[in-house]
C-alpha cells in the first residue's frame, strides 16, 4: 500500500482531532482533558499517526510540545479539515432557510470601492438569497487567509515570488496607473506639462514593500529624474484621498480608484502617462476546494461586475 493510500485509509478523525488538541494546548495532559481521553490515550493515538506519517511530530522541550516543520504541516491541515466541516455545517444551515449559501471574498482595498460595491448591489438584486462577507487587505495577507481556508474566494493578484501551486487564478486582466491630484490643482492648467514639474510637490506613495511603490521609483528613473525628497508613505486610500482634498500632493493610483473618486469630485488626472502595469489581477480560488454553487454564482457576478465597469470606463 502507497503512502497516500496509508493515509486515505488509515489516517482517522481521531488522529486530527488530537493534531488540533495538541498544537492548542501543547502538552499530552491539556490535549488528553480537551479529548476527555485518558493521557496513556492520548500518547498512543500520538504514536499512531507518528508512525504512519513516518515521521516525528512534536518535540519537547522546557515549554512542552513543539511541531516539528512535519508536524506543522500536518497541523495545518487538520485545521483545514475542521473548518471545511464548520462550511459544510454553515452551508447545511442556510440552505435549509431557503438561502444558497455564504462567501467570504477578500478583496483589494483598490478593487472594493467600486467592482466589489457593485457585485455585492447586484448579489442583493438578482442573487438575494447568497450571503456575503468582506475582508479587505493587501494580496499577501488574502491569500494567506486563502490558503488557511479563511476566504473563499479572493479578487487581486498574486504577487510576485509567491507560491502559485495551491491556488487556481482567473486572469481579469491589468490596470493602467495614473498620475492623480485633487480638483482644481493648479498643475492642471500648466501648459506642456512635464513630470520634472511636479519634483517639488508632496508626493504620496505606498510603503517600499507594495508594487505600486516600484512603479513610482520606476517612473522617474526611466525619465531619468531624482524621486521626490517630500514624500508621504501610506498604505490607506481614505487617508490618500483625505490628503490629495486638503493639499496640492499628488499621488499615483489605479485607473478604477481614479474613475471612482473622480465621479464623486475628488479627485483629477494629470495628463502624464505611466507605462509600467501591476501585475495582473484576477478571481483566485483554492485548487484543491471544490466551489460550492454559492461561490460559482459570487465568482461569476463579480467577474460580469469587471466587465460592467470595463464597459462604462470605455
Amino acid at each position: 500500500m502507497d503512502a497516500y493510500s496509508i493515509l486515505k485509509n488509515r489516517v482517522s478523525m481521531r488522529h486530527l482531532r488530537l493534531l488540533a488538541a495538541l498544537a492548542n494546548n501543547k502538552s499530552l495532559r491539556g490535549a488528553a482533558v480537551d479529548m476527555a481521553l485518558t493521557q496513556p490515550a492520548v500518547t498512543k493515538t500520538l504514536h499512531e499517526i507518528e508512525s504512519l506519517l513516518g515521521a516525528t511530530l512534536f518535540d519537547r522541550n522546557n515549554q512542552g510540545l513543539v511541531p516539528t516543520a512535519l508536524g506543522q504541516a500536518a497541523i495545518r491541515y487538520a485545521r483545514l479539515v475542521f473548518t471545511d466541516l464548520e462550511l459544510l455545517h454553515a452551508d447545511l444551515k442556510v440552505m435549509k432557510s431557503g438561502i444558497i449559501g455564504n462567501v467570504r471574498i477578500g478583496s483589494m482595498p483598490a478593487l472594493t470601492t467600486d467592482i466589489v460595491a457593485d457585485l455585492i448591489v447586484r448579489l442583493k438584486r438578482d442573487r438575494p438569497r447568497v450571503n456575503l462577507e468582506v475582508r479587505e487587505g493587501t494580496s499577501n495577507h488574502l491569500l494567506t487567509a486563502l490558503l488557511d481556508d479563511q476566504l473563499d474566494l479572493v479578487f487581486g493578484r498574486i504577487p510576485q515570488g509567491w507560491t502559485s501551486d495551491d491556488l487556481v487564478f482567473e486572469s481579469l486582466g491589468e490596470e493602467t496607473i495614473e498620475v492623480v491630484v485633487r480638483v482644481g490643482h493648479p498643475e492642471l492648467e500648466r501648459p506642456g506639462l512635464q513630470l520634472r514639474d511636479l519634483l517639488d510637490h508632496t508626493w504620496i506613495a505606498q510603503p517600499r514593500t507594495a508594487p505600486l511603490r516600484d512603479i513610482h521609483e520606476q517612473l522617474f528613473r526611466d525619465a531619468q529624474l531624482p524621486s521626490p525628497a517630500n514624500v508621504v508613505e501610506t498604505s490607506s486610500i481614505l487617508l490618500t484621498v483625505a490628503l490629495l482634498d486638503r493639499s496640492d500632493m499628488i499621488t499615483l493610483l489605479t485607473d478604477s480608484l481614479t474613475g471612482f473618486y473622480g465621479k464623486l469630485g475628488l479627485m483629477a488626472r494629470l495628463p502624464l502617462t505611466v507605462s509600467a502595469r501591476l501585475p495582473p489581477f484576477g478571481v483566485i480560488r483554492r485548487r484543491n476546494r471544490v466551489a460550492t454553487p454559492a461561490m460559482q454564482v459570487v465568482s461569476e457576478v463579480l467577474v460580469e461586475a469587471w466587465h460592467a465597469a470595463r464597459s462604462a470606463g470605455a
